[in-house]
């Protein structure tokens, strides 16, 4: 019974943790990996879609637009996470993104995008200034870097957000936000 007590104050008993890094949003045909490999115990999945395990990661892909929930299970801790496919082109962010990222000038943008979503705009003018302003003080001196990022990103709103309320903008900033963010 001591070298038990001793083997379990030298190896530890840390409690379950189940850790889950997935994307939220992704296209249609678009391979979304369903990370759970952070977590310290062994998982179990459950979805209603079609999906692959590999290891403590589940690797799903469809053409259906829709909203499709997944579940990581451990020793009575669940976690549930949703993955909505969609045409929306938020998922093309990344490929238009500068090549060497620094990840705290990502998250920065992130908070840029989401900080102008939250905060409840009326004016579509007023949001769109708000947001070209906040993201040049995120961006600082990597502005040069993201230009093109932001070209193609502008021009993509012209040609598919030209005719959408502020409500619908402030959508999109946070889908952008959560885009941003699931960058590693």
């Amino acid at each position: 019974m001591r070298y038990l007590l001793l083997l379990v104050l030298l190896t530890g008993c840390s409690p379950a943790r189940v850790v889950l890094n997935a994307p939220e949003t992704a296209a249609p045909g678009e391979i979304v990996i369903l990370d759970a490999s952070e977590s310290n115990v062994s998982v179990c999945w459950y979805s209603e879609a079609d999906f692959e395990i590999i290891g403590k990661k589940a690797i799903f892909c469809t053409n259906d637009i829709g909203t499709y929930t997944f579940l990581v299970m451990a020793n009575n801790k669940v976690v549930v996470h949703k993955v909505e496919i969609s045409k929306e082109s938020v998922s093309l962010i990344k490929s238009w993104l500068p090549k060497n990222l620094d990840l705290k000038v990502v998250n920065k943008l992130a908070n840029s995008f989401e900080r102008i979503a939250s905060a409840e705009h009326t004016d579509l003018t007023v949001f769109m200034a708000t947001t070209a302003i906040s993201n040049r003080v995120a961006l600082g001196d990597s502005l040069d870097k993201w230009k093109p990022f932001l070209t193609t990103l502008v021009e993509y709103l012209e040609e598919n957000f030209n005719d959408k309320s502020v409500e619908e903008h402030t959508e999109m900033w946070f889908k952008i936000a959560a885009e941003l963010r699931s960058i590693k």
